[in-house]
């Protein structure tokens, strides 16, 4: 063992014998001790709850989830769902101070998505899976459109929206979904 050089290499030393000094070292098994469970026994379900319920909202409401849409979709309807979006109004909500807090595109105030989704939900049948789609798919098209206002200079254009709409639910129908049945003569002549 080397000679220790004084200095800063001594201080070390002293303050880490200092900590060493409490601890008793038992002539047994080393145990792992889980602070969340009375037997101090780890498990995923018990860390799984712990997080949910310190993190996680207290909601009723479930995860609306559209299998037939690509997942940043539904991870946008999450979050807007959840008012996690960042718009002018909910960062407003939030603490950040903005002079105008209206939507970037129409100057009012936006509707709540729930609105929307509440009224997919009163439809039944496949209107409603159909539906479902059109709607989600016009509001993710509105929020790229609301972006690309805000952050790219009007990229997308206004005038091809209701195209870009009617061309995405139907592809995403079409192709992600064997039982839609679309037909795009038919799509174009909106018959739900």
């Amino acid at each position: 063992m080397r000679n220790i050089r004084g200095g800063r290499e001594e201080s070390d030393l002293q303050e880490l014998s200092n900590l060493l000094a409490c601890v008793k070292i038992l002539d047994r098994i080393d145990r792992f001790w889980w602070p969340l469970d009375l037997d101090g026994i780890f498990s995923v379900k018990l860390t799984r709850n712990f997080i949910d319920n310190v993190n996680l909202h207290d909601r009723v409401e479930t995860t609306r989830w559209c299998k037939i849409l690509p997942i940043r979709v539904n991870i946008f309807l999450w979050r807007a769902a959840q008012d996690r979006l960042p718009t002018r109004f909910t960062l407003s909500e939030r603490g950040m101070d903005l002079s105008f807090i209206l939507c970037a595109v129409c100057n009012v105030d936006v509707a709540s998505i729930k609105e929307w989704l509440s009224w997919v939900d009163d439809q039944r049948g496949r209107r409603r899976h159909r539906l479902e789609v059109i709607v989600i798919t016009m509001l993710w098209m509105l929020w790229r459109f609301r972006n690309s206002i805000t952050f790219d200079g009007d990229k997308i254009k206004k005038s091809l929206l209701f195209d870009n709409v009617v061309l995405l639910s139907f592809s995403w129908l079409k192709n992600r979904d064997s039982n839609s049945g679309v037909v795009w003569n038919s799509w174009l002549m909106y018959s739900l």
